[in-house]
């Protein structure tokens, strides 16, 4: 299939979505194999491209050839983080053959689907200033629709209801708030797959998913009138086992840096708890995942219960999970607690013979060490750690305090990840050349350690680098320049005392959240504000979220709010149609 062929291909699916927001699942994946194609051969190491992701829209110049396998152009970002760029969101290549969009027909018409004439493609041959871009509308979607297919055909992340916008120069390019509010919600509306939850991961390409959130349905708790539906197995057992098929799934299509968090709940059997959400933890555990906590949803307003020989549940557990990297080493997963923070209800004062941070010059001129010895012999703890050592303290805040007043000498600088891997493949460089020419010779040996040095001349997970001292020689030995030294060298004296964050309290492991009543036929929705926390403080900005068990789809409404993408999938029609209605409400 030739260029052109492809091209009018594309355009010709994004006016049908236009003018009648209906196509087949059939239609979509033509649609996408398409667009990798025909982007394969013409995207080729410098090819400047214009990409639209989320509200930017920029111009950059490949590094590298696109192949056709490829689903994401990745780019370092400017805050020195990976970012993924579907080639769908791409507006604009350098050099490409305009191809116009067809008018409405008359059928497109009296489906009640408007476009103003100024909103097509125009090329006369004489538009040198026209930019072209594409922006993403879902203001066509109805929630009295008759047809499940004109509700669940779109894909917001490539095709949802596309308008062309043009602008000429600096014309036309203020929207008042309104309009920028409905473009945000049309970015971030979540995308339904109607179907078996498994069967609908499966099409899902690996490591996609940045963060997973959902609630399956408990084993024996309620009949949804569908025979694929999940809990009505014939034993715990089976259950169990669906359940880490299902976690097998998840942890395929989620990224290595993403966090998985589940609320499940038990079932009494013969007067006794099952101890279901335990058994399944534990054989997600073995199968690749590792358990960071165990959040508390407490219920204030939980539901009344008629048991009269134990207590009334008043709370469910959410489990917060990341992958196992099955190394030494661990996954660093995306956090941002510091949203999450409370205020402290304590005032804390500081003692201003001790700063916080003190140059080494400050620290030798002032003859710190005398004055801490003498503040600590001073204070003369009698307290119940008197004469343990540190080790058996642990992290008791008192235990610490116990010890008195100390400095510790660190690195100034904090590296990020992306100058941390610069690090790291300078030194590769000098290592190889050393090497070459000191075969048979371990670093290791040299600085008289065992199974250290290798890790300063890796890029992955596992590297890490040198201390100061250690810089210091190594230099000696390989012989790098100076390019590095003041970022890996400076260092100051920081006090090691109990403080509290400036940015809040860690909001910890229990928290309190009502329950919300809602007139859907959907009787066991979370409340907003549980997916929400969740979103804001572990998943990404430019990340997409997943419920597997959307439901009325809560999750995606909160990924809305949150301003993310986010996949929802669902067996039941009627609650897709549910999903529908509410996102359309956002």
């Amino acid at each position: 299939m030739d260029y052109k062929t492809l091209r009018e291909d594309i355009v010709n699916y994004r006016n049908k979505h236009i003018s009648k927001f209906k196509t087949t699942h059939d239609e979509r994946v033509t649609y996408i194999e398409n667009i990798k194609i025909l982007y394969s051969k013409i995207l080729i190491k410098g090819t400047k491209v214009k990409i639209r992701n989320r509200k930017d829209t920029y111009e950059i110049t490949l590094l590298y050839d696109i192949k056709e396998k490829d689903k994401n152009i990745k780019r370092v970002n400017e805050n020195g983080k990976n970012e993924r760029i579907d080639m769908a969101n791409i507006m604009y290549i350098e050099g490409e053959e305009e191809v116009s969009f067809e008018e409405d027909s008359e059928e497109d018409s009296e489906e009640g689907i408007e476009e103003d004439s100024e909103d097509k493609l125009i090329n006369d041959g004489n538009n040198d200033n026209i930019d072209e871009t594409l922006s993403v509308s879902s203001d066509n979607i109805s929630s009295n629709s008759n047809s499940i297919d004109e509700m669940l055909s779109g894909d917001p992340e490539i095709c949802d209801n596309i308008d062309v916008e043009i602008s000429e120069g600096d014309n036309n390019k203020d929207n008042d708030n309104n309009k920028d509010n409905d473009n945000d919600n049309n970015i971030y509306l979540p995308e339904i797959y109607m179907g078996d939850v498994i069967s609908k991961l499966k099409e899902l390409p690996d490591k996609h998913i940045d963060t997973i959130i959902t609630s399956p349905p408990y084993w024996g708790q309620r009949d949804y009138d569908n025979n694929s539906q999940w809990g009505n197995e014939e034993s715990i057992d089976e259950y169990l086992d669906r359940m880490v098929e299902w976690a097998n799934e998840c942890r395929r299509v989620l990224i290595d840096e993403g966090t998985l968090f589940l609320n499940i709940g038990d079932k009494y059997g013969k007067k006794s708890l099952n101890m279901i959400p335990e058994r399944l933890c534990i054989k997600m555990i073995e199968n690749g995942w590792v358990l960071r906590n165990k959040i508390i949803w407490y219920k204030p307003n939980h539901q009344p219960s008629g048991v009269k020989d134990r207590f009334t549940n008043t709370w469910e557990y959410i489990y917060f999970f990341n992958k196992d990297s099955g190394k030494y080493f661990n996954y660093k997963y995306y956090h941002n607690i510091d949203c999450l923070r409370l205020e402290h209800k304590t005032e804390q004062t500081s003692n201003p013979e001790f700063p916080n941070t003190l140059t080494i010059e400050e620290y030798d001129s002032g003859n710190y060490e005398q004055k801490i010895k003498d503040y600590n012999t001073k204070k003369n703890y009698k307290g119940k750690y008197q004469d343990q050592e540190s080790i058996n303290i642990g992290g008791s805040a008192g235990g610490r305090k116990s010890k008195g007043i100390s400095y510790s000498r660190q690195r100034i600088l904090n590296i990020a990840p992306k100058l941390k891997r610069e690090i790291h493949e300078y030194l590769i460089t000098y290592y190889k050349t050393w090497k070459d020419k000191n075969k048979g010779v371990a670093i290791d040996n040299i600085l008289g350690y065992k199974d250290k040095a290798g890790h300063w001349f890796r890029t992955d997970p596992g590297g890490s680098l040198p201390k100061v001292y250690d810089w210091i020689k190594l230099k000696n030995i390989i012989q790098f320049d100076d390019k590095y030294d003041k970022i890996m060298t400076e260092e100051h004296y920081v006090l090691q005392s109990v403080k509290n964050n400036p940015k809040g309290k860690n909001p910890g492991d229990i928290w309190e959240i009502q329950l919300e009543h809602s007139s859907e036929k959907h009787f066991a929705a979370f409340p907003l504000e549980l997916p929400a926390r969740l979103i804001r403080a572990f998943c990404p900005p430019d990340g997409i979220v997943c419920d597997p068990f959307g439901g009325s789809g809560t999750t995606g409404v909160a990924a809305m709010k949150e301003k993310r993408k986010s996949i929802m999938i669902e067996l039941n029609p009627e609650f897709c149609k549910i999903m529908t209605k509410r996102f359309s409400q956002v």
